[in-house]
């Protein structure tokens, strides 16, 4: 009896060793089918969105040596005013 429970045990280990291998090759198989499907997707439109700068920082600290008009400068670029008053504060963006 045994060597039947031996036999039984070995057959068990080759079908779940079997289905294992099975399985990683099909996933491994299917990785490589979709890496295919999304490379060819966006391989063409590489270059067709033109590039957006959405923001440019200004690096400020205490201690930088920066020159005041290269702050004048910052601010004109961004649009703000020279004013004597203050007649309101700026909204908040």
């Amino acid at each position: 009896m045994a060597r039947s429970s031996s036999k039984s045990r070995k057959l068990f280990w080759r079908i779940v060793l079997g289905t294992v291998g099975v399985a990683v090759v099909v996933c491994g198989l299917y990785v490589v089918y979709l890496d295919r499907l999304v490379t060819h997707q966006f391989e063409g439109r590489r270059w067709t969105l033109p590039a957006q700068v959405y923001a440019a920082p200004l690096e400020l600290y205490a201690g930088l040596p920066l020159p005041e008009a290269e702050i004048e400068h910052e601010l004109q670029r961004l649009q703000y005013r020279r004013a004597d008053r203050l007649e309101h504060p700026a909204p908040i963006a």
